[in-house]
């Protein structure tokens, strides 16, 4: 990730104490932040305040136990067992020209909707990026001071900048029209009624680069939600990661846990009940009730070298969930505890598992509009990958991480 550009990729707390001062925020959380970059985006103040550091590694650095997550080699042993899935791995390093992919002739099972959308995204063409899951509101009243304020000579925004994204043509689409999931039992899949979905999760315009993320007056929330067409491409991305975790689950006996491309909602407030960012998942895992998220799922349908953006976006997303769902033990825990939260992110055919690190300081920080702002409390982002969905080791490996993490955390054990 060294192609991705400062501040986003801050590797250590001193250089976020640089940057912090630079931008004056060092003693601004993201409650008190005042001041927008144009606002209608999200800029680096607002990065900066959500306090992350990151961490790079590539699948062979990635130790589970290190990461609390258990019985990788036990789930890798039950993938083995799968009808076809030996099959499955043979085909997963061919490739046909997307105009000769259908019919599929493998003899690999259900197995074929995942290498059929393999196979779109793998000869996607490339377009630009109008896929983001983030939107911030500016208060209201007029800033009163100049915390977040960008140092001149500073206009340049690493957060806009255009990435190259998939394109294929019709046959995305219809691979769209099939999940996994479409195939269980109604009594397996929690379905919410009309009016949870919107409660849940408003209809949001489809993101654009050069209004990202949207901005939204505080006047026009309550707003019927508006329809908007469907981004095809990264869709592809998103129903590819869904179902093949589905794929590798599903069957498993005690299956307690679900994935699905539900988008949901974290919504930041103030003290005033005040929006003061939302950020969208592109999926998550979740219990049927689907109350809470156990694991989130970030897609885009580009290499993730070309939208460090999409970092964060990352960080946004994983500092609303704790803000909205914060750990059940906070109270009880040693201050000294660290508390962990998974986010899957698949940028085109490469899938990146980011494992977020945080104390108790850290959940006050993110929670309290009267907390102190100057915490000495991070976001750890601590990111492995990639694994290429067309490397038969690389899709063992992470389809047995997946499974793990969904028997593991279905069960309630913590990512310890």
């Amino acid at each position: 990730m060294s192609s991705v550009p400062l501040p986003i990729q801050i590797t250590s707390p001193q250089i976020w104490n640089n940057y912090a001062a630079r931008y004056d925020v060092e003693k601004s959380n993201i409650f008190q932040l005042q001041c927008y970059n144009s606002a209608s985006k999200i800029g680096i103040p607002q990065y900066l305040a959500l306090r992350a550091i990151w961490s790079f590694d590539a699948p062979t650095k990635f130790k589970a136990h290190e990461c609390g997550i258990q019985a990788v080699e036990k789930a890798r042993g039950l993938l083995r067992k799968l009808p076809f899935w030996k099959e499955f791995l043979q085909t997963v390093s061919k490739h046909v020209p997307v105009d000769k992919v259908l019919p599929v002739n493998h003899a690999i099972g259900d197995f074929k909707l995942i290498w059929y959308g393999q196979q779109l995204i793998y000869w996607g063409q490339s377009t630009k990026d109008n896929e983001g899951n983030l939107d911030f509101s500016p208060p209201r009243a007029k800033p009163k001071t100049r915390a977040g304020v960008i140092p001149e000579g500073d206009d340049e925004d690493p957060f806009t900048q255009s990435p190259q994204h998939t394109r294929v043509g019709s046959l995305m689409e219809r691979f769209q029209e099939f999940r996994i999931d479409d195939c269980l039992p109604d009594k397996q899949i929690a379905t919410p009624s009309r009016e949870e979905w919107i409660e849940q999760e408003p209809e949001t315009p489809a993101d654009d680069i050069d209004g990202d993320p949207d901005y939204v007056p505080e006047d026009d929330l309550d707003m019927e939600p508006e329809t908007f067409d469907p981004v095809s491409d990264e869709n592809v991305v998103n129903s590819y990661f869904v179902n093949f975790a589905n794929a590798v689950t599903i069957s498993i006996k005690g299956m307690k846990a679900h994935w699905t491309q539900e988008r949901k909602a974290f919504i930041v407030c103030d003290k005033g009940k005040r929006k003061i960012y939302e950020a969208r998942t592109d999926g998550h895992l979740s219990l049927p009730d689907g109350n809470h998220s156990l694991a989130i799922i970030e897609v885009k349908p580009a290499f993730r070298a070309t939208i460090p953006r999409v970092m964060m976006q990352e960080t946004a997303q994983m500092a609303a969930w704790i803000n909205n769902e914060p750990d059940i033990d906070i109270d009880t825990s040693p201050k000294d505890k660290r508390f962990r939260h998974l986010l899957f992110s698949q940028n085109r055919h490469e899938i990146f598992l980011i494992v977020a690190e945080y104390d108790a300081g850290y959940i006050d920080y993110i929670r309290d509009p009267d907390g102190r702002p100057e915490s000495r409390s991070f976001l750890m982002m601590k990111q492995f990958g990639p694994w290429r969905i067309t490397n038969a080791d690389d899709v063992m490996q992470i389809g047995s991480i997946i499974l793990a993490v969904t028997l593991q955390l279905a069960d309630g054990i913590p990512l310890a």
